[in-house]
């Protein structure tokens, strides 16, 4: 899977940013990531649920990240596939319809399927200290997916749209990042109420499914 980072190790958390043409709200969201955890264990990617591959990153998204000490240079567009959700311990998508796609395409990979607005409301009240019950808290706090969460798409609506998707963008990353920094440790994490430890990376695997799973 190609990204800002290769998603390798099975130590590490890999993340996969989807929205419809891979070209202006993945790869922003993408490379805003990979930019505030360029320190931790996590691996980042994007993909389209309609993508035409190789096209470069959206001009006006991308003047956004170098506003932001960033660069879309290099960005080429990818069609999601099976290998590309299989791969990855946590889907983020941008809008309700990249969401309700990918659940009809691929069910099997529901259980770590969310939107990005959706998570940050979940993870928000959650405390700096991950707890045996931290990720049920979780659970229990997600919003159902719903078209109020979208991210406005900017694609062809000009500089000011890019500005707004942006800023929406990093305003949920606000409160995404840190929770995936502490998350992506390479300590093991304690999750649920069981009484063992297991890498961060494949406890984040059970954030969605349901208990006993």
């Amino acid at each position: 899977m190609n990204g800002s980072q290769q998603m390798e190790g099975e130590s590490r958390l890999r993340v996969l940013f989807v929205c419809t043409a891979n070209i202006a709200r993945s790869p922003y969201a993408e490379r805003r990531t990979a930019m505030l955890l360029a320190d931790h264990s996590v691996d980042v990617a994007s993909v389209g649920v309609r993508a035409r591959g190789g096209k470069a990153m959206d001009e006006a998204m991308a003047a956004e990240l170098v506003a932001r000490g960033g660069s879309g240079q290099g960005h080429l567009s990818r069609q999601v596939d099976d290998a590309d959700l299989a791969a990855a311990d946590l889907i983020i998508t941008l809008g309700y319809s990249h969401h309700m796609d990918l659940l009809r395409k691929w069910p099997q990979h529901a259980d770590r399927i969310v939107g990005l607005r959706q998570l940050a409301l979940a993870v928000r009240d959650i405390p700096t200290t991950l707890g045996p019950d931290t990720l049920d808290e979780m659970r229990r706090a997600l919003p159902a997916a719903s078209m109020t969460l979208d991210v406005a798409d900017p694609y062809g609506r000009g500089k000011k749209a890019a500005a707004v998707c942006a800023s929406e963008i990093d305003g949920a990353l606000d409160v995404v990042a840190p929770f995936l920094a502490r998350l992506s440790g390479d300590e093991p994490r304690l999750i649920e109420s069981e009484a063992r430890e297991v890498p961060a990376s494949k406890s984040f695997r059970r954030f969605f499914s349901r208990p006993g799973e």
